[in-house]
């Protein structure tokens, strides 16, 4: 019995997986060398650098720092499946049957998998948030997240990620001749998925990004920071509201402090507000403290550094209150502009099965297992396409979320 699971039959299913998830293009390997032995469902860590802390004068003083300080950063080996009954396989007999009836169908559903996991993961995984201006409409919202990252000091290519939804509204909604611009570099990295070029950033058509309702405006009364902290790189607020006050605030809410601003990519402060971007639903409870996880909390004079607040330079004493930028009441579609290889992705090396057929490709970055073996309880040949990802945000400093009212 033979089936039609080779090389290029394989890198047909990638190529297709590709296409299915255009989040995950622009994206660079940061830890290739680093994942022989891990397993998939565990937390790693990796650092971000430090960039020292520069003064004044030729004489090295006791106020100077003279140590390294790096922060580490929280990422999750992740595993995605698909399996088939190998006689499915046997009936086709060249390549252009195996994509019509296995990679067109199997690798579009486990890429779209793939990539809904990610974004679920990483999306929100920003430092800025920004939202149109009054009287404006989505468009200065897509224009103020631009502006912000071409002033990080990195000067990597801008890729932008957002909703047909999204991107539909802000067509019918041009004003002032704000459109997406035809882009040949985009046509060549997002296919079928290019929106077009604005404001010097590439915008691509992602499913499953997410839209976000903003509570009624009492859910922001006597909103406040008691104290913060940071674990490898995962923010916690200790938050209270009013009494009696038990709104949910859900995943995506970004709440402003006065005073606090975001970081370049080498931890000096800039005039954009920081945004703290809750990364899952809180249930508030009255005045009484709740945790709240948002992105990584780094205030001191470090290369690292993500957040300036006057006079602050632990996160235990980032405190104060808060509010939301965007309108009470009001659904939005957020889209996500990054910087270019900020997104980390890494494939894990499975190792073979022992006595099954096991063949590996790679395209384009992504790496897949295939597996062919038998069951003997049933009588039956299995097929199994297997990747494993690690996938994250490898500087939330290089990444906005843009808020886009929806009507």
């Amino acid at each position: 019995m033979s089936t039609f699971i080779n090389t290029k039959a394989i890198k047909v299913f990638i190529a297709e997986m590709i296409d299915a998830m255009p989040y995950l293009k622009a994206s660079m390997p940061h830890f290739a060398d680093q994942l022989s032995g891990k397993k998939s469902g565990s937390d790693y860590t990796f650092v971000l650098r430090d960039s020292g802390h520069p003064t004044d004068g030729l004489a090295i003083t006791g106020s100077d720092r003279k140590t390294i300080i790096e922060k580490e950063v929280k990422l999750t080996l992740a595993h995605k499946k698909s399996v088939v009954e190998v006689t499915l396989l046997e009936a086709i007999k060249d390549i252009g049957d195996f994509k019509t009836e296995v990679a067109d169908t199997y690798a579009v559903r486990l890429g779209a998998e793939v990539q809904r996991d990610v974004i679920a993961r990483t999306f929100f995984k920003a430092t800025v948030a920004t939202y149109p201006k009054t009287g404006s409409n989505g468009w200065s919202a897509l224009s103020k997240a631009s502006a912000h990252l071409k002033g990080a000091r990195n000067g990597a290519k801008l890729f932008g990620h957002l909703s047909s939804n999204a991107s539909a509204n802000l067509t019918v909604d041009a004003l002032n001749g704000m459109v997406f611009i035809p882009s040949k570099n985009g046509e060549m990295l997002f296919g079928e998925n290019d929106i077009g070029r604005f404001g010097g950033v590439e915008y691509a058509d992602v499913t499953n990004c997410p839209t976000v309702t903003v509570p009624a405006a009492t859910a922001f009364v006597d909103l406040e920071v008691d104290s913060a902290s940071t674990t490898t790189g995962v923010g916690t607020l200790l938050i209270h509201a009013a009494a009696g006050n038990t709104t949910v605030l859900p995943a995506g809410l970004p709440l402003v402090k006065a005073g606090a601003y975001a970081c370049n990519s080498v931890g000096m402060p800039t005039d954009t507000p920081f945004s703290f971007i809750l990364q899952s639903p809180v249930t508030l409870n009255g005045a009484t403290p709740v945790s709240a996880t948002v992105q990584s909390l780094i205030p001191e004079d470090i290369g690292a550094r993500n957040i300036y607040i006057a006079g602050v330079t632990t996160t235990a004493a980032i405190a104060g209150a808060l509010t939301c930028p965007l309108t009470a009441e009001a659904k939005y579609d957020v889209a996500q502009i990054r910087c270019n290889d900020v997104m980390n992705w890494d494939n894990n090396p499975l190792p073979d099965l022992q006595g099954a057929k096991c063949t590996s490709a790679t395209v384009g970055g992504v790496s897949l297992k295939v597996t062919e073996f038998g069951d003997g309880t049933t009588f039956s040949n299995i097929t199994r396409w297997d990747i494993d990802f690690l996938a994250g945000i490898a500087d939330e400093r290089l990444v906005a979320c843009a808020y886009l009212p929806r009507d």
